[in-house]
């Protein structure tokens, strides 16, 4: 007997039914789950992938798993894309992202130019050792970046596990746990932008020191 084809609003439909029964299988309390900025099919699906990666390290094994979660970081038309694929690769991972990046890898787009900090590419016969990324400290790169209104946080979350570090806060996540030079996720933050040639170093130098220098003196006690 052949076999009939699905319509898309049966695919649809048939998708949406697995991952509700998975998601009975699938439970973490709440402060367990990671917390998504979503991708609604604007922006660079490439900087998307490794943020999920990076929030989702948990499961980076288990292909059903990150699938299940993929879904809860998109929205709008990217949610739509993801709910029109077949149900055989809306379980699989790593056929989800190969066809999301086919899908949205024209949304990369040019260099990012927002400020005089992120216009100016290196020049080719610059070797990258001139420019080593984090040659200032990391909270004088991202208090600059926020300055120049230049950095997206991720969003921030709400709950945070009953045995985090609370002495310890990250300005980039906006919570404990961890510091802001021992923030492995801002790091790599800069270094795209670096690998991007969307910050020019000499730049951001000029601007650190003369935030600096803006700063009042300390009142010595």
């Amino acid at each position: 007997m052949k076999p009939t084809s699905l319509t898309g609003k049966e695919a649809n439909l048939l998708i949406v039914s697995h991952l509700v029964v998975y998601e009975v299988f699938f439970h973490l309390p709440p402060f367990e789950l990671p917390i998504y900025r979503c991708y609604n099919s604007t922006g660079n699906p490439f900087v998307h992938i490794k943020e999920f990666m990076y929030e989702s390290s948990l499961w980076k094994n288990d292909n059903r798993v990150l699938a299940f979660l993929f879904r809860k970081s998109l929205d709008g038309p990217a949610l739509e894309w993801f709910y029109s694929l077949e149900p055989v690769d809306a379980e699989d991972f790593e056929a989800v992202q190969r066809k999301f990046l086919q899908r949205y890898r024209d949304r990369v787009g040019p260099s990012l130019s927002i400020t005089d900090l992120m216009v100016e590419k290196m020049k080719v016969d610059e070797d990258f050792p001139r420019y080593p990324p984090l040659l200032d400290t990391l909270p004088d790169i991202f208090n600059a970046l926020m300055a120049a209104n230049a950095l997206t946080l991720p969003r921030e979350q709400l709950q945070w596990p009953p045995n985090v570090d609370t002495s310890l806060y990250c300005a980039f996540h906006w919570g404990p746990g961890h510091t802001l030079e021992a923030c492995f996720h801002f790091k790599d933050y800069i270094y795209d932008l670096n690998d991007n040639g969307r910050i020019d170093w000499e730049e951001m130098r000029k601007y650190i020191t003369e935030m600096k220098a803006r700063r009042p003196p300390r009142q010595n006690s």
